[in-house]
């Protein structure tokens, strides 16, 4: 909120929102007419904790690679190849179905970020969400996740077993073994 000369900012009514409201930096912004980056400063400057500032950090569901002890570390590999690639199958599902979201709702999207996001400031990421949003990026991630599927497939565990059996019945049962049978009754 601006002072009755309507030059200066009241930092005080600021610094009491920054402490005590629950609301993002950026929408304490919005209501006193400045920009999130001159709270930030301000913020710093004056010593101002947020309220969620107290709490201590959740720790992530996932510890770091770097992090996890070594009997992890071995049961990831040991982690039979079968199970990696079925894992490798549901993570390529589930992007492909987001991506089938986006491309049913594209323009719904492409509509909701340019409503949304408003102004020469964020002009930038408006440009970033719509692009995200174009038929080409799609285009290229259907292509990764074609041939991330297409490489899980080339690596499913039995391929090479699977091709050594089907070499040897190959020709089983054809005009082929007939032939074969024939060749080794003769005498040489």
């Amino acid at each position: 909120m601006r002072t009755r000369e309507g030059n200066s900012t009241d930092w005080v009514q600021v610094g009491e929102a920054y402490r005590t409201k629950t609301l993002s930096i950026r929408a304490i912004a919005k209501e006193f007419g400045i920009s999130d980056t001159a709270i930030r400063k301000e913020a710093k400057k004056r010593g101002w904790t947020r309220a969620d500032a107290e709490t201590p950090p959740r720790e992530p569901e996932c510890e770091p690679r770097a992090n996890r002890s070594e009997s992890a570390a071995k049961s990831i590999a040991s982690t039979p190849v079968s199970a990696l690639t079925a894992r490798g199958r549901n993570i390529i599902l589930a992007l492909m179905d987001e991506l089938e979201f986006l491309n049913r709702n594209h323009e719904t999207l492409v509509g909701m970020v340019e409503d949304y996001i408003n102004g020469d400031k964020e002009a930038g990421v408006r440009a970033k969400l719509v692009k995200a949003l174009d038929h080409e990026t799609r285009s290229k991630t259907a292509n990764y996740l074609a041939t991330a599927l297409a490489k899980l497939n080339d690596a499913a565990p039995g391929k090479k077993q699977q091709a050594e059996e089907e070499a040897k019945t190959a020709g089983q049962n054809s005009d082929w073994d007939n032939d074969l049978d024939f060749a080794s009754a003769r005498p040489n």
